[in-house]
């Protein structure tokens, strides 16, 4: 067993070590840390204990980083195998469940370790900025690499169950969603109301279980003034012990779920299925342009899945309609419910436009059907355009509630008209969306994550040197009149459109020429 599980991990780590865009992240991380570190010597002078206000940005990256890379990175691990129709494979090569899934899940946690390390010397200068001790530092450390086991453990159980990885990467996701985000408003939602009664008890217990067990509580307790409690805290026991446990139930129902291999195939749109009865929703013909129809059925599940949208987000309106004016009419007005319909469809678009670009090309890399697609008498820019026109078809239920809200709610309006922000921050989210469908053409999965990550990282570098530059600078740059940055910022995003564009043209070309 020793054996096998150590061949597959030599095998996975020279196969990382080999990769380019595994040293361009952990150099792109570190130089943000550099430039966080310029920033923070320099406003030294009158922020008080600059090393702490350094050192507890990184930490909090580094958390959000790997929960991120639980998406992704962590929860693929079995579920590739599948894919790939090679875990028969390696179980014809004597390899036991423990040893695959050693192999597969260590050299992940064993890169993940790497990228943390090669930090670790630069956050110690923190200590020398002041308002950082050195066991503050082996703490929290402690605390991420505790958060980083569990998250893996997490992502391999979900692998080992899951047929797919984008069903692994969901079920990862809502468990992250609920444990670090939905847990703690909870807790002190029930915590408020003083001892609860019936079930609300254990509740409670096991609330209060989770909320003391996150990454981000203990971080804020470990980054305050005068923290001298031990680095192996309760936070990090129950990460470890929770990360063991997934290990053992993943070990336990291996052969359950993984015991026959069963061939996978993409994922089509509800109307697609041969039994479905109800005449006037049955697949029609693809229309003159096939491309638009096959993506708008596959991808964004088609008519069905349309109208399963629209009574999603209907329902959700007509609730929260009936809380405001029946439940709490004396705190809320009819145009904050319009409001909120308008902000909340609004994210609802931005939500499907970014799985959706996620998916619009992954999905032809992933099955091989590439060249298929390219050998059409068609330019690359139209097979593009009519597979983006498809997918942004599957955006029409929250696009047409969006319109409704502006529609009956005058005065908002402003809110695109007016305001320069609103536009830099839509331009950019047009460099995020080209920025995750570039990506899915290298990544097996989680270019959605990868993105984010890019786009975090990139976020916090502008504000630090923009920072530096208002205080190397401080008179051009107060000269500059209302309103020219903002302009500045949407070139800048249009000029890397067209950029990202041109990279994802030459990407298609050459993998449909393999």
């Amino acid at each position: 067993m020793i054996r096998g599980a150590f061949t597959l991990m030599l095998r996975s780590l020279r196969v990382d070590d080999r990769m380019l865009r595994t040293h361009l992240f952990r150099l792109m991380f570190v130089g943000l840390m550099l430039v966080m570190l310029s920033s923070a010597q320099l406003t030294a002078s009158f922020m008080g204990a600059p090393g702490l206000q350094f050192f507890r940005m990184i930490v909090y990256l580094n958390a959000v980083f790997i929960s991120l890379a639980g998406i992704s990175h962590f929860s693929t691990p079995i579920t590739e195998e599948k894919e790939e129709r090679t875990l028969g494979l390696l179980q014809m090569a004597d390899l036991g469940p423990a040893s695959i899934l050693l192999g597969k899940s260590v050299p992940r946690i064993v890169t993940a370790v790497v990228f943390l390390s090669a930090q670790f010397p630069f956050t110690l200068l923190a200590i020398t900025l002041g308002g950082v001790t050195i066991s503050q530092v082996l703490a929290a450390y402690w605390s991420l690499l505790a958060h980083l086991l569990l998250v893996a453990g997490l992502g391999l159980f979900c692998s080992v169950v899951c047929r797919r990885s984008a069903s692994a990467a969901a079920a990862t996701t809502v468990v992250l969603i609920v444990f670090l985000m939905i847990v703690p408003p909870l807790y002190f939602t029930l915590g408020g109301f003083g001892t609860p009664t019936g079930i609300q008890p254990w509740v409670l217990a096991l609330c209060d279980w989770l909320y003391h067990a996150s990454v981000f509580m203990h971080l804020g307790t470990t980054l305050t003034t005068g923290f001298a409690e031990s680095a192996f805290s309760y936070q990090v026991k129950s990460n470890i012990g929770a990360a063991l446990f997934f290990f053992a139930v993943s070990w336990l129902v291996f052969e359950r779920f993984n015991g026959q291999e069963r061939s996978t195939s993409p994922t089509r749109g509800l109307l697609l299925r041969r039994n479905f009865r109800i005449r006037l929703l049955r697949t029609p013909r693809a229309w003159s342009n096939a491309l638009i129809w096959k993506d708008f059925h596959f991808i964004a599940g088609g008519p069905s899945m349309s109208i399963l949208k629209f009574l999603l987000y209907g329902s959700v309106v007509a609730f929260c309609g009936y809380s405001f004016f029946f439940d709490l009419r004396g705190n809320f007005t009819a145009d904050d419910f319009r409001g909120f319909v308008v902000v909340t469809s609004f994210m609802a678009c931005l939500v499907e436009l970014s799985l959706f670009a996620s998916r619009v090309f992954h999905v032809e890399y992933r099955w091989q059907t590439l060249p298929n697609l390219m050998g059409l008498p068609r330019s690359a820019a139209y097979i593009g355009y009519s597979k983006v026109v498809g997918c942004m078809l599957g955006v029409v239920p929250a696009a047409t509630i969006l319109l409704i809200g502006l529609a009956v709610l005058p005065g908002h309006q402003e809110i695109f008209e007016g305001s320069l922000g609103f536009w830099v921050t839509m331009a950019w989210f047009g460099v995020f969306l080209h920025l995750i469908s570039f990506l899915s053409l290298y990544v097996k999965w989680g270019a959605l994550p990868l993105a984010i990550a890019i786009m975090f990282l990139g976020y916090f570098g502008f504000l630090m040197f923009s920072g530096i530059m208002m205080l190397v600078f401080q008179g051009p740059m107060g000269a500059l009149s209302d309103g020219t940055i903002e302009v500045v910022l949407i070139m800048i995003a249009i000029a890397l459109v067209a950029v990202i564009q041109l990279a994802t043209r030459d990407r298609l070309t050459r993998l449909a020429a393999r």
